[in-house]
């Protein structure tokens, strides 16, 4: 299972649930990474308060960098292997899960 937090509507951690996905295997070109920290960033701070340029529409998963480990690889991504320690940053938004 893939646990993340989805923001519901801009505004505080209050707006933020926790929310559970059955996790879904790696398209050809994506590596999948098991999250082991977040950064909070003033950038995942006002994305989730809807003051950043362009925010994501809510609902959304925030997160714009994480450390995690790779966990596995879809085609044409033989250069990762399983077990890798990785620096992800996303295009804005995915972060928070795990």
């Amino acid at each position: 299972m893939n646990t993340q937090m989805i923001l519901k509507e801009y505004g505080g951690t209050d707006t933020m649930c926790m929310v559970e996905e059955p996790l879904r295997r790696p398209e050809p070109d994506e590596v999948r990474v098991r999250v082991l920290t977040a950064r909070v960033a003033l950038t995942d701070i006002m994305r989730r308060e809807g003051k950043y340029p362009n925010p994501p529409a809510p609902p959304f998963t925030p997160g714009y960098d994480v450390v995690g480990v790779e966990d596995e690889s879809g085609e044409n991504m033989g250069q990762f292997r399983q077990g890798d320690r990785v620096a992800v940053f996303y295009n804005s938004t995915g972060g928070y899960s795990a």
